[in-house]
């Protein structure tokens, strides 16, 4: 009887172990069915959007509390904190927002040069700080590419 226990206990645990990876086997995010490309394209868009919003807010809470100047020799350093504490980790959070979502299968090729365009473009804000500041075009690519596919709320 002891070793018929152990050998329901051992098969409860691989079958729970099957349960956990399942959803990850297919590729599919939390399990759920690909979205349609309008539906992708509305999320997607609603989530650029909302970062922006955020950012535009960080930017102006961020300017009135360590009084940000047009000029001086502090931007450059100002300009590197406020990447630190508002644009990079607001702009992180959509990009993890935009990868969990699970598109169409058709499009993920497209969907995946458009995030690469977008983390390309972070990375040399952060490089950069002050260009992107004063509006250097880090984020043309990846505004481009969002905007062919139809995110238009997604651009630079």
């Amino acid at each position: 009887m002891p070793q018929f226990f152990f050998s329901i206990k051992r098969h409860l645990l691989v079958l729970g172990l099957l349960a956990l990876l399942v959803p990850w086997a297919g590729g599919c995010g939390d399990g759920q069915a690909p979205l349609s490309k309008a539906a992708y394209v509305k999320r997607a868009n609603r989530i650029c959007e909302e970062t922006k919003e955020k950012t535009q807010q960080g930017f102006i809470a961020y300017a009135r509390q360590n009084r940000v100047s047009e000029s001086g020799s502090t931007l450059n350093a100002q300009a590197s904190d406020f990447m630190a504490k508002v644009f990079t980790p607001t702009y992180e959070q959509q990009l993890d927002r935009l990868e969990s979502l699970n598109g169409p299968s058709a499009d993920r090729e497209k969907a995946a040069k458009i995030l690469a365009a977008m983390q390309s473009a972070l990375k040399t804000s952060q490089q950069r700080p002050l260009e992107f500041i004063r509006g250097a075009p880090f984020f043309k690519r990846a505004s481009t590419l969002a905007v062919a596919y139809g995110m238009t709320g997604c651009t630079a």
